[in-house]
Formats: C-alpha cells, sequence, structure tokens
C-alpha cells in the first residue's frame, strides 16, 4: 500500500495494492485527461484536482477508468423533463457529504448540464422533509465548509431506481418518505 495526501491538508492516507483493469479493457491516461475535463463542473474543484494527481500514480488505472465511466454517464443521462411521465425515475448521479445526499435524475438541458439538474435531496438524514426538486450541482460543487470539507460525486454509485434508493434510506435512518 502507498501512502499520499490527497489534498492540502496533509493528512495521508493508503491506497490499495493495483486496482485490476478489466480484461480487454485499453484506456490511456490522454482518454481519462479529456474526460475529466469534460465532466469537471459535475465535481467539486478539490475532488477534480484529487482525481487529476491520483490518474497519474500508482492507482491510475481506477481513476482513469472511472472518468470514461462517468463521462459516458454523464453524456448520456437524461435532461430536465425526460423522465417527468416516469413513475419510477432512475438516478444516475449522487452527492454526498456527511448525512446528507443529493441523487441526480436529470441534467440541465442547457449549458453544461449543472446549472439546475433536478433530483432528491435528503439533507441530515431527514426523510420527512426529503423532497424532488431542482438542484444547482454547480452550487453543489462549490460549496467549501470549514476551509477543506465539500461535497463530492459518489465515484462508487451505479445508476439506481428511486424506489430503491429511498428504501435503502427509509431503512437507514428509520422512515420511508
Amino acid at each position: 500500500m502507498s501512502r499520499i495526501s490527497l489534498f492540502n491538508d496533509g493528512i495521508k492516507v493508503a491506497l490499495p495494492a493495483r486496482y485490476p483493469q478489466p480484461s480487454g479493457t485499453q484506456v490511456s491516461l490522454a482518454d481519462g485527461i479529456a474526460a475529466l475535463q469534460r465532466i469537471k463542473a459535475f465535481m467539486s474543484p478539490r475532488q477534480s484536482n484529487a482525481v487529476s494527481e491520483l490518474m497519474h500514480g500508482e492507482e491510475g488505472g481506477f481513476f482513469i477508468a472511472k472518468m470514461i465511466e462517468l463521462d459516458r454517464r454523464i453524456t448520456d443521462m437524461p435532461v430536465t423533463y425526460e423522465q417527468n411521465e416516469v413513475s419510477d425515475p432512475i438516478a444516475y448521479l449522487h452527492y454526498f457529504m456527511g448525512g446528507s445526499d443529493w441523487y441526480i435524475t436529470e441534467k440541465d438541458m442547457e449549458g453544461k448540464g449543472t446549472e439546475q439538474a433536478y433530483g432528491y435531496a435528503c439533507l441530515n438524514g431527514d426523510m420527512m422533509n426529503a423532497e424532488f426538486g431542482f438542484i444547482s450541482i454547480d452550487e453543489l460543487c462549490s460549496i467549501v465548509i470549514r476551509g477543506f470539507m465539500t461535497i463530492d460525486l459518489d465515484f462508487h454509485f451505479d445508476p439506481t431506481p428511486m424506489s430503491v434508493i429511498k428504501t435503502r434510506m427509509g431503512d437507514r435512518y428509520g422512515s420511508h418518505a
């Protein structure tokens, strides 16, 4: 395991041994950097800077492949109002910080896709007040608390129907919305 500092806080974190590439997959650093540039607006500056650095490191293959995967997902995800008639919309992106979660079901149809996305927000595990609505990804990604905490894009989230997400959240927080 290697230990590196991901941010300017000087705290070293351990990275596991090499991440195996899926067989038959060829990805290059240039492809990963290009994908990161296209989706940079969907991450906080701190997170995108860390990913940029990590793509050059020992675990670079994982981060390169993940940026390419997220680029494809974001490119192909529905834009606002496309899931209006869907009874169980799919969440394509998940943002988190502490006990707060934001699930994005549709990116904005204009601009970078981050100005007025649509999704579900649950702040501090409060299922009673969790709701669907418009979410500014730009605002989420610009929040910095106490000089170092940010809202991050979940790299391990797979597109999931909202009914499944709400059930999981209800199980975790003790009530269903």
